[in-house]
């Protein structure tokens, strides 16, 4: 069927492959890691949660199990994809002006802590 032959298609990309998915996202559009937001949910997300955390980029524990929570620098806990919007605004927020620094910032209606150091 046509849906067999797309899902054989498909990469599975965990562990280090999801890390050296990073680097290639950043070789071919020339943007540091450090300027990336990655999101990750379990030990398949470790290395690449890891890696950008490391660089100096947004690594955001989505959901995400207690593999996922210490290798983040952001945890976020929310129903919908839609609690990590604050996270964005804050991001682009930051890089626009000097004064403003993510520190520890909590939003109880969606269960997001800011930890970045």
């Amino acid at each position: 069927t046509d849906y067999i032959r797309v899902m054989n298609k498909v990469k599975v990309r965990g562990g280090k492959r999801k890390e050296n998915t990073v680097e290639d996202i950043s070789r071919r559009t020339r943007k540091a890691i450090s300027e990336m937001i990655v999101l990750g949910d379990s030990i398949t997300d470790i290395n690449m949660l890891q890696r950008v955390r490391e660089e100096g980029g947004i690594a955001i524990s989505f959901n995400g199990n207690r593999y996922s929570l210490k290798r983040a620098n952001v945890a976020v806990t929310t129903l919908n994809s839609l609690g990590v919007l604050p996270i964005f605004k804050l991001s682009i927020l930051a890089k626009t002006s000097s004064s403003i620094k993510l520190n520890y910032i909590q939003v109880s209606y969606i269960g997001l802590i800011i930890k970045k150091k």
